[in-house]
């Protein structure tokens, strides 16, 4: 049994196994919640699990569902049931059983894509509506699933399929700020291109490269952008029970020393769960996979053929220069390689400007998942020129 609890981190994620045909069970608890980059890993191992033949089964310890009321559910339920990895959960589970031994599955599954699908303007209270989205008081879950859904509407031009240009991304994240500015406890920042930079990149990464798997058993596969709260009360909770780990903890503790300090810092998390950023790139002889995941990083790498795209081979070099203009920390999972890069420190040099952290922490898995983590003090300042900055173009 694969326990869920509060500021669940990477750590015993990784440790997440089941053998083909066994029950794997997850017991999650009301307050279960991830520590930030665990639910991009979580989300990759139990797509890992589902398809190595395991079946998935959950059970909700202490927690009723009210299914009648979204509002109340949403805010009575474990938070992580309304987000990526709750929602895939519930796809690949075979029963969800709550505090009153009910299977609840298949209504919450109807619930839950109810609510990702429906656009619902002013409402206030635990949890808004914004179409393809889910807005909690912590947490911003844009949903994408493949294969029918693969844009979210808020991220889609009007009448158009495909993926956005950069230019029309800006402007539909800016029309996001928009929306989820009712929310007194969570607003996204605006204004600022080297987040939109990031999303943008990510994104793009993921939509062309993360919807292709080996081995594809699920009926639909969940990816997309998460957006997260880390205030102080939260860090220092969860620093107590050492939930915070390797790079993530360490660039915590010193920007909080710096001469600026931060009132507490966001997390936004590009996830997909397909064959992983470095498995996309043909191998060189000798190269081993951690190479080639730096190499993925460098200018003019692609795997599209020369000539098919003028932008070619730039968006993950554009992904590193937003997080040395944000200060972040870039968290990256590409299959089982794990590594960072602190764009807080002196600039890269070298070919290699990600530091691999996988020695550290084994996790076999599946997908990518890029994380930057900055300090809210970035918002305060690309607030002061937002008028400017949205009228600039993006790329």
């Amino acid at each position: 049994m694969h326990q869920i609890g509060p500021d669940t981190g990477v750590l015993p994620i990784a440790k997440w196994h089941a053998r083909s045909g066994e029950p794997c069970v997850f017991s999650i608890t009301k307050n279960a919640t991830f520590s930030p980059f665990a639910e991009a890993i979580a989300l990759a191992k139990l797509t890992d699990l589902f398809d190595a033949g395991a079946t998935i089964q959950t059970r909700l310890e202490g927690v009723h569902l009210d299914l009648s009321n979204a509002d109340t559910l949403f805010r009575t339920s474990p938070s992580i049931l309304f987000g990526l990895f709750g929602i895939h959960l519930a796809y690949v589970s075979t029963t969800v059983v709550d505090y009153s031994a009910r299977n609840v599955r298949d209504e919450l599954i109807r619930t839950l894509w109810t609510e990702v699908g429906r656009r619902i303007e002013g409402v206030r209270g635990a949890t808004r509506k914004v179409g393809g989205a889910l807005v909690g008081r912590q947490k911003i879950s844009i949903v994408c699933r493949d294969p029918d859904y693969p844009i979210p509407d808020c991220l889609r031009e009007k009448e158009v399929t495909g993926l956005p240009t950069g230019a029309k991304f800006h402007d539909m994240y800016l029309r996001l700020v928009r929306d989820t500015s009712q929310q007194d406890s969570f607003r996204l920042p605006a204004g600022n291109r080297d987040l939109t930079t990031f999303l943008y990149e990510a994104f793009t990464n993921a939509h062309e490269h993360g919807r292709v798997r080996k081995h594809r058993t699920s009926s639909c596969l969940i990816r997309g952008i998460l957006f997260e709260r880390i205030g102080m009360h939260r860090f220092e909770a969860a620093h107590a029970r050492r939930a915070l780990e390797g790079p993530l903890r360490d660039y915590i503790l010193r920007m909080r020393a710096a001469p600026d300090p931060s009132a507490g810092f966001l997390a936004v998390s590009i996830i997909d769960v397909g064959l992983g950023i470095h498995n996309t790139l043909p191998a060189r002889k000798n190269e081993t996979p951690w190479e080639r995941v730096n190499r993925a990083f460098r200018v003019g790498e692609s795997c599209k053929p020369i000539g098919a795209d003028i932008q070619r081979g730039n968006g993950l070099e554009l992904v590193l220069s937003a997080c040395e203009s944000l200060r972040a920390l870039l968290l990256i999972s590409s299959g089982s390689e794990l590594g960072f890069f602190d764009g807080s420190n002196a600039k890269r040099g070298g070919d290699n400007a990600l530091k691999r952290f996988s020695d550290w922490c084994e996790c076999k898995s599946c997908g990518t998942s890029l994380t930057i983590v900055f300090p809210s003090f970035i918002e305060r300042s690309a607030a002061a020129s937002a008028p400017q900055a949205q009228q600039e173009t993006l790329l």
